[in-house]
């Protein structure tokens, strides 16, 4: 892949990564190597490999009858985000929104513009 494709379709690899991850959070159960690959559009080698190596990172993990799921890693990253996304900036959109109401139509843009300026 040359480096113009892949600025413009992103990592091959990634790509096909993000598809099988895509596809096993679409499934409340695990997946066989084979379904996993005809349902991407991979090939079942081109699969296994990448399987392997998000098993190795634990986004992905394998039960003993060979099926695939999704692994604990991806818990933990999204455990990190929610940690590290205030409450501040969850509610400055609606806070931003509110402030430009005139006053006269919403009394409480005058708590909502004080609550911005205070450091939390």
């Amino acid at each position: 892949m040359t480096e113009s494709s892949e600025s413009r379709h992103g990592i091959q690899v990634l790509d096909r990564a993000n598809r099988l991850l895509a596809r096993l959070e679409a499934s409340s159960e695990p997946l066989a190597l084979t379904t996993l690959a005809r349902e991407t559009g991979l090939s079942a080698s081109t699969a296994h490999r990448i399987l392997g190596s998000l098993s190795a990172m634990g986004f992905v993990k394998q039960n003993p009858a060979g099926q695939w799921s999704l692994g604990l890693r991806l818990l933990e990253l999204g455990n990190l985000v929610y940690e590290r996304f205030t409450v501040r900036q969850r509610a400055l959109p609606s806070i931003q929104q509110m402030s430009l109401i005139p006053i006269c139509r919403c009394r409480r843009a005058i708590s909502c513009r004080s609550l911005w300026s205070q450091d939390h």
